[in-house]
């Protein structure tokens, strides 16, 4: 039987909580698996540091989903190209991109992701252009592997 009340919902199994409390820029750990959910951004030519952590005696592996800058308005076909940058202990390993602005291109992007053990992870977003009607959002979700 689990240890009952641990972790920041309360009342779930130690180590776990049962409920989303919100965007985050660190790792959330639920049971064998992981996420990664900072939020959504808007769109900037500036580069954003959009989650940053350091991972425990475990090993990810999972997915990275990119999305493009879409606008909250109705106007779906002005979307901005968004780029993801993945750095683990300060040196850059992946670059995620989605499509631009043609209509013909996907407005998201998916890559495999795997975190080794006790590595500093930060992922960075940047869009094509800086437009305050459109948001671009990135997660990451998977499992962990303890050796």
């Amino acid at each position: 039987m689990a240890i009952l009340g641990g972790g920041p919902g309360g009342g779930g199994p130690l180590g776990s909580s049962n409920s989303f409390t919100g965007a985050s820029t660190s790792i959330e750990l639920v049971g064998n698996h992981f996420y990664i959910i900072p939020g959504l951004f808007p769109s900037s030519t500036t580069v954003t540091t959009v989650a940053e952590f350091t991972s425990g005696n475990y090993y990810c592996v999972g997915e990275l989903y990119l999305h493009a800058g879409i606008p909250t308005a109705a106007n779906i076909s002005d979307v901005d190209q968004a780029a993801c940058y993945i750095s683990f202990n300060d040196s850059q390993i992946l670059l995620v991109t989605t499509g631009g602005a043609a209509i013909d291109a996907a407005p998201w992007a998916k890559s495999a992701l795997v975190i080794p053990p006790y590595t500093k992870v930060k992922i960075e977003m940047v869009c094509e252009e800086t437009d305050g009607n459109n948001f671009a959002s990135m997660s990451v979700v998977g499992r962990t592997y303890r050796g």
